[in-house]
This record gives C-alpha cells, sequence and structure tokens, in this order.
C-alpha cells in the first residue's frame, strides 16, 4: 500500500516538473517546481515513516498513535478521578 502511495507521489511530482517544463513566465515554473519538490518530500516522509516504525502501513502507524492517545487520555481521566 505505501509503495502505491508513494509512487502516485513521485508521478505527480513529475506530472509538475514536465508542467514547469512547459510553463511560460518564471514564477509559474517556480511555482511547479516547487509544488513537484513538495511531493518527492511527501513521499521520502512516507519512507522515512515506514523506516522508522519498522512497518508496511503508514495507515497502521496513525492507527497505533491513535489508540495510545486515546489510552493516555483514558489514564489521565482516571488519575483525575
Amino acid at each position: 500500500m505505501d509503495d502505491a502511495r508513494i509512487e502516485r507521489f513521485l508521478v505527480k511530482a513529475r506530472t509538475c516538473e514536465e508542467a514547469a517544463n512547459q510553463a511560460r513566465g518564471h514564477d509559474l515554473q517556480l511555482m511547479y517546481s516547487e509544488i513537484a519538490q513538495q511531493w518527492r518530500d511527501l513521499a521520502s516522509q512516507v519512507r522515512l515513516l515506514r523506516k522508522r516504525n519498522n512497518t508496511t502501513s503508514v495507515g497502521s502507524l496513525f492507527a497505533g498513535q491513535t489508540l495510545a492517545a486515546v489510552g493516555q487520555e483514558k489514564a489521565t481521566r482516571s488519575d483525575g478521578l
């Protein structure tokens, strides 16, 4: 799943680079190039998250964080009661 997500992000980056190459005007070229870099950065972040957490699904990372936050919130509530 993450590999497909990364590939989609990289395809979007290539599309933006192509648009930058075809754009008329420096400002428009710069904008498309910056957006392409943001897509590449996003792909890199997904790779890093997967590597850091040694998991195959970024979605499971977010689910795990959510469950941990819920558990912590319950613990805090019970301490205050």
